[in-house]
């Protein structure tokens, strides 16, 4: 840019008229042929002997050469030209190109790094603690929180009986599983499930105290502590009456090739001319016959 008889600037060249090419200021630019210096508009800079304004861009903001924030021409008039675009800061952002400042991120978001364009919504299981947040806090462990955007830590509700969170930042709790209930509330461990007792079953989940564990049916029976399902006595034997950890077998001189029966009745009698010593016959055939005389 040339400027006639200047000796405003450090100069670059001298020319036969005494003119002299010059560096424009911070924050100004110049156009072909122009002895006038422009001054960058609000949200924008240059930098020295710049021909153009730059804008500042999404999550930057504009600041004179110590980093103070820009106003446009009430500072700038006051010498603080913007001849820089600084990052917002995180808890921070800015949603427009040309910003001068940035604006705070509210309750229950967050700006995590720097020159965020948005603020993030704090997530299900997390919550923001107060305006200009950089991290969502997790809700403890055996705690959960259903809500998006959270401000505040009593949004993290204890798990229910029959249910636990292992982890911190859960959005849910687990169930216990069947064939176990749970009795304790905020749990943080599946250990805290207890086992139905053998001779019940649960096929639910989250069973929240032991009546949930059903007792076995007649002819029916659970050998094992923390049961989901009920076994069917098996061919031989019976159970009569509920809660059985184990069947009956049939008499000696009896038979029963059925599943599940609930009654010594089931057993049948070998047929005449037949016996047996053996408890719990599971067919006919497994009868003897009588020797003769």
């Amino acid at each position: 840019t040339f400027l006639p008889n200047s000796n405003k600037f450090n100069t670059i060249s001298t020319f036969q008229n005494g003119g002299y090419c010059a560096f424009c200021d911070h924050s100004n630019n110049v156009t072909t042929n122009s002895f006038m210096y422009t001054r960058c508009a609000e949200g924008y800079y240059s930098v020295k002997g710049s021909g153009m304004c730059r804008v500042a861009g999404y999550g930057h903001f504009t600041a004179n050469a110590t980093g103070h924030p820009t106003t446009g021409l009430t500072l700038q008039n006051l010498g603080y030209p913007a001849v820089q675009a600084i990052a917002c800061p995180k808890g921070k952002y800015s949603d427009v190109e040309n910003g001068t400042e940035c604006k705070i991120c509210v309750a229950g978001t967050i700006a995590a790094g720097t020159g965020n364009r948005i603020c993030k919504i704090c997530p299900t299981g997390k919550y923001g603690w107060g305006a200009g947040s950089n991290v969502c806090h997790d809700c403890d462990a055996g705690t959960f929180s259903t809500v998006v955007g959270a401000t505040y830590k009593r949004v993290c509700q204890p798990c229910p009986l029959g249910k636990y969170a292992i982890n911190t930042g859960s959005s849910f709790c687990t169930d216990c599983l069947p064939g176990k209930y749970g009795t304790v509330q905020q749990s943080v461990s599946p250990s805290s499930c207890l086992n139905c007792a053998a001779g019940k079953y649960s096929a639910i989940n989250g069973g929240s105290s032991n009546s949930s564990c059903i007792d076995c049916s007649s002819g029916k029976y659970s050998v094992s502590p923390g049961s989901t399902v009920c076994d069917n006595c098996l061919k031989g034997k019976y159970a009569s009456g509920t809660g059985k950890t184990v069947c009956t077998n049939c008499e000696a001189g009896k038979y029963l090739n059925t599943l599940g029966a609930d009654s010594s009745s089931s057993c049948i009698g070998c047929p005449i001319g037949t016996y047996s010593v053996v408890r719990g016959l599971v067919d006919v055939a497994l009868c003897s016959s009588c020797q003769m005389g």
